[in-house]
């Protein structure tokens, strides 16, 4: 999830603020980008509602509410896609170890 091209991402909220879905389906991240010893990567607080991701940050990121409107409370809804890819690797690995 803190990879620039991680699959999860839902809005962009400006260059350095994103809303992703994890890989699970079942947390909703608000992420800043980070700049440490000369590397970036994303990182944030995850809330399992979108209502409550809302409730708790929005008047700290100008937009957010506007950003969020038509996405589900529910993050598994989010990237049903994600979710699937996910569930299709667990199998495969799962499958090579039996």
């Amino acid at each position: 999830m803190s990879d620039d091209d991680y699959p999860g991402v839902l809005r962009l909220l400006s260059n350095d603020r994103r809303l992703v879905v994890n890989p699970a389906g079942t947390r909703y991240a608000l992420q800043k980008l980070v700049q440490a010893d000369g590397c970036s990567f994303w990182s944030g607080t995850s809330y399992a509602r979108l209502s409550t991701l809302i409730a708790k940050q929005a008047d700290k990121v100008e937009g957010l509410a506007d950003a969020c409107e038509g996405l589900p409370d529910d993050p598994a809804l989010a990237a049903p896609d994600l979710q699937a890819a996910r569930q299709s690797v667990l199998d495969a690995f799962v499958s090579g170890v039996s």
